[in-house]
């Protein structure tokens, strides 16, 4: 019984291993490549170059015995660095960490105020300013990327800043011969505290501020809130991120009904990048198998057209106007008041293939509601099956990276469900079909999607530039351009 008991502890704990370290087929993936990451050196540079400026450098004080004046006490105070240029900088990728950013040949400018003073029976004492300036200066500074909670997470490795040579120049009340001592001693003073402040405030940005930024940001975005429940993108991370020769972001990228995930999950393995542009968002099937999921369940393409909701459509609500295609709806309720219902019967299906981008089909009921006092008689059901093309786009004028979708009807095909007003000839029918689905239920899909979108995964402050659709079998990619707005 006891080795029965060592066997099981072990094949439950290689169990327990084995299910932690496989990874989530995610459905929504992005990728920059290594070249983003030099082009947007010229961007991040002035970012870090201000958090140097600011960093707040302490007040130094000592005493010093110096022959054979004896012993002096001096203090620097107001040091602050004015200026600080990067060049001759790298900004690129650590394989299997995060990234990291070089320069060797920073300069900048200091200045503070300086003052001394000997205690005796003479006293001595001179004060000052003095300004030094740098060339040559050195920094690395590298940041590991990980995943924490399922959200980017973001801790400063190394940050190190070697100021090398100091020129000093001082300027006090008189001419004191002590000049030369003091430019010697406070090239290791200032030197010492000035790399020491700024390391540390360089990590404690990242470490806080920055990844604050991640970590606080929320996992689900809203995209529709209606009356029967909200749509929502999940991005939580699915897998750590991957740092190689790109770096790459992995996402569960499920559309979520009342923040609910679908019953199903993501079953293709979508790979980093389909093409060598500096940025690549992958969507799996699996995204939009969500959203016809979500979309159903929340029955935001389940509306009733009446002179209240859709006036402009009001030639469609009397009986009168449909005789010539359901001539038996005039007869059995003539010059009626009529309310149409338009219900989606089931999830819709979407397919996405190499050749041919999006192809969908979807099942409509449309109701045909005659009013009786205080109720609605449904006098006629005819079931739509819309086979559809999906168009992506995202707005030239938008610096939020939004994809939109539109749909166009490729092909209608018509049934009667019930009917208590007799035959319906569905040939005449089909003559009608255009009002009903091309000109009502299709631009409100579209009006739902043009206002609302889906958000593209991206960097702070990243706008795509010149996007293209590449399609491939259950997956498509978006490659893009970018253009830096921090």
């Amino acid at each position: 019984n006891k080795m029965k008991t060592i066997i099981y502890v072990m094949l439950t704990f290689l169990l327990i291993n084995t299910i932690k370290n496989q990874t989530v087929s995610p459905g929504l993936v992005l990728t920059a490549q290594d070249s983003f990451f030099t082009e947007v050196t010229s961007s991040i540079t002035p970012i870090l170059e201000k958090v140097i400026i600011g960093a707040p450098i302490p007040n130094q004080s000592g005493e010093k015995y110096i022959f054979p004046i004896g012993k002096l006490s001096y203090d620097i105070s107001n040091i602050n660095i004015t200026s600080f240029d990067f060049s001759n900088d790298n900004f690129g990728i650590i394989p299997n960490t995060g990234v990291q950013l070089e320069t060797q040949d920073a300069s900048g400018d200091i200045y503070f105020d300086w003052k001394w003073e000997r205690e005796g029976i003479i006293k001595i004492s001179d004060s000052g300013n003095g300004k030094i300036t740098f060339d040559k200066a050195s920094f690395d500074l590298e940041v590991q990327v990980t995943d924490v909670d399922e959200k980017l997470a973001l801790s400063c490795n190394k940050a190190k800043l070697e100021l090398g040579h100091l020129d000093i120049h001082l300027s006090g009340t008189w001419d004191s011969f002590l000049y030369d001592f003091f430019i010697w001693l406070f090239n290791f003073i200032i030197k010492d505290i000035i790399q020491g402040t700024v390391d540390s405030t360089v990590q404690q940005v990242i470490n806080k501020n920055v990844n604050d930024i991640f970590q606080n940001a929320p996992l689900l975005l809203p995209l529709y809130d209606g009356p029967s429940g909200n749509l929502s993108l999940n991005t939580a991370l699915a897998n750590p991120p991957i740092f190689t020769s790109y770096a790459s972001l992995q996402y569960v990228g499920d559309i979520l009904y009342n923040n609910q995930p679908p019953p199903f999950v993501s079953q293709s393995d979508l790979p980093a990048n389909c093409s060598n542009l500096e940025i690549n968002v992958l969507f799996d099937s699996f995204l939009f198998d969500s959203t016809s999921y979500a979309i159903y369940k929340s029955n935001i393409l389940d509306f009733q057209l009446n002179n209240n909701t859709f006036p402009e459509l009001n030639y469609l609500y009397n009986t009168s106007s449909w005789k010539l295609i359901i001539p038996n709806l005039e007869k059995h309720y003539p010059n009626q008041a009529l309310t149409l219902d338009i219900e989606e019967v089931d999830t819709a299906t979407l397919n996405i293939t190499q050749t041919d981008g999006f192809k969908g089909n979807v099942d409509f009921d449309v109701n045909f509601l005659i009013k009786n006092q205080s109720s609605y008689n449904n006098v006629l059901v005819i079931d739509a099956n819309v086979d559809f093309d999906v168009d992506l786009y995202l707005n030239d004028s938008e610096t939020d990276n939004i994809l939109h979708i539109s749909v166009d009807v490729s092909k209608l095909k018509f049934k009667v469900q019930s009917s208590t007003i007799g035959h319906v000839d569905l040939f005449l029918f089909n003559t009608g079909a255009s009002v009903i689905v091309k000109d009502i239920i299709v631009p409100v899909f579209n009006d739902i999607f043009s206002k609302h979108g889906i958000p593209l995964p991206s960097l702070p402050g990243v706008t795509f530039v010149q996007p293209n659709f590449l399609y491939y079998y259950n997956y498509f990619c978006l490659e893009s351009s970018f253009e830096i707005n921090l």
